[in-house]
């Protein structure tokens, strides 16, 4: 299937396989929950990815979904592992580029199921205190989305892809 043009967006398919994107969102989780125990905060959720319910499973699978698209933005594209020119890491200034698009991705995903801003995370009537923009969000939320943009090119090898800049 060629691209599919979304007005002014082209979007490509996925490019990952079910089973690459199961990997690597359980990756995903991984890396959430070492972060939660470095930072001593509260897991809301089981460290096993495989043990999480499906809903909670879907936010990490979303992520990778949405990999190619965020590094495309950034004038990046994905490649088959091996290529010389492949990154092992992104700019401090792109790593806060692809936080701020995941903060946004991840916003319009939930406003887009119901959820609103509400002082108190509230599962049951659907309120989350980090549905407000990145520029006000509080550093350490900000901060679970750069650990994450920055494990991009690890992630990535881990399923035999690289990451490369397309304007040298």
């Amino acid at each position: 299937m060629d691209s599919i043009n979304k007005g002014k967006y082209v979007m490509k398919p996925c490019i990952f396989s079910n089973e690459q994107i199961e990997q690597m969102a359980s990756e995903i989780h991984n890396i959430y929950v070492e972060y939660a125990k470095t930072n001593h905060q509260p897991l809301e959720y089981s460290t096993n990815y495989n043990e999480l319910p499906e809903a909670n499973k879907e936010p990490n699978r979303a992520f990778v979904r949405n990999i190619q698209k965020s590094i495309e933005r950034m004038e990046y594209s994905i490649v088959t592992i091996g290529n010389k020119k492949s990154i092992k890491y992104f700019l401090p200034n792109e790593i806060e580029s692809l936080a701020e698009l995941e903060h946004e991705r991840w916003s319009k995903e939930k406003l887009d199921n119901g959820w609103q801003f509400g002082k108190i995370k509230d599962a049951d009537h659907k309120l989350h205190p980090c549905l407000i923009p990145w520029n006000i969000l509080p550093e350490d939320e900000r901060e679970k989305d750069r650990i994450l943009v920055k494990r991009i090119p690890q992630i990535l090898a881990s399923v035999g892809y690289g990451v490369i800049r397309i304007n040298l």
